[in-house]
C-alpha cells in the first residue's frame, strides 16, 4: 500500500514512516510539496493530511486534492491535535495510538474484508 503523510512537522512525518514501515510510505513537509508530489505521481492508496501547516489549511489542502484528483478523495485522512477540521473526511486525532492508525489504513485496503463495513 502507498501512502502519502503531509504534515510539516518532520517528526510526524518520521513517526509515521517508521510505524507505517510495512508500506511504500511517502512524506510531504508542506501543502505546495504535496501538489508537486501529486502532480508528478497520484497514485496513492492513502493519505494522512495535517489540518494546520505554516503553508497551508489542511482543510483546504484537502478540498483542492480531491477536486483535482477525484479518486484520491475516499483516500484522505486529517490529523489533528486539537481544531476540528469539520467536513466528512475522516480525523485521526494526535497523539494517535499504533491501533488508530492501523484502523484507518485498513479501510483504505482493497483486499481488507473488514474495509468493506
Amino acid at each position: 500500500m502507498r501512502i502519502l503523510v503531509i504534515d510539516d512537522e518532520a517528526l510526524i512525518v518520521r513517526t509515521l514512516t517508521r510505524l507505517l514501515r510495512h508500506h511504500d510510505v511517502v512524506g510531504a513537509h508542506s501543502g505546495q510539496a504535496a501538489l508537486s508530489l501529486l502532480r508528478e505521481d497520484n497514485h496513492f492508496d492513502g493519505i494522512f493530511c495535517d489540518v494546520r501547516m505554516p503553508d497551508a489549511n489542511g482543510v483546504e489542502l484537502a478540498a483542492e486534492i480531491s477536486e483535482r484528483w477525484p479518486h484520491l478523495r475516499s483516500k484522505i485522512c486529517m490529523c489533528s491535535g486539537s481544531e476540528s477540521h469539520g467536513g466528512d473526511l475522516p480525523r485521526l486525532d494526535k497523539p494517535f495510538s499504533r491501533d488508530a492508525l492501523e484502523d484507518q489504513v485498513s479501510r483504505w485496503d482493497p483486499d481488507d474484508e473488514e474495509a468493506e463495513r
